[in-house]
């Protein structure tokens, strides 16, 4: 994967995690009918949490951190049963990133987290990925726009 300078420096102003102190929730839409969409909402949420490790953002996925255990101990999937964990992490979580997956604008679990984020004065970024799954754009968007 693959981070522009330019959003790179936008998303650690050039300062390390360490110095940043700030923690990202990283919200994607997961549910779906098809085990196919949800193998690949999660391939790309992981693949986008592990880049921005990697150029120094701190983050959580919790899609990424309980897809596995939701398989081995047959938990079910949907928002509902997630629901009290996911905004327990988010209200510990400094900031919150939507990735606009296909179904994130109809997803109750994401657009829950931007509503539980902006009553909590948690600012919301979104991310855009382009088709080989590398970070295009990471942006807030202006007055009037999604989440407000």
């Amino acid at each position: 994967m693959k981070c522009s300078d330019r959003i790179l420096k936008y998303v650690t102003g050039g300062k390390s995690m360490l110095e940043r102190d700030t923690l990202i929730y990283l919200a994607v839409p997961y549910t779906h009918e098809t085990d196919e969409v949800m193998n690949a909402r999660f391939e790309a949420v992981t693949r986008v949490s592990s880049h921005l490790l990697q150029v120094g953002v701190a983050n959580i996925s919790p899609i990424t951190l309980s897809r596995e255990q939701s398989i081995m101990h047959t938990l079910p999937p949907e928002w509902i049963f997630w629901k009290d964990i996911d905004i327990l992490l988010l209200k510990r979580s400094d900031e919150l990133w939507v990735l606009t997956l296909d179904g994130w604008l109809e997803s109750v679990g994401v657009q829950s987290e931007i509503s539980a984020a902006l009553a909590l004065g948690k600012p919301v970024r979104y991310i855009e990925i382009n088709d080989g799954g590398d970070i295009d754009e990471v942006y807030m968007p202006k007055v009037g726009g999604y989440g407000s």
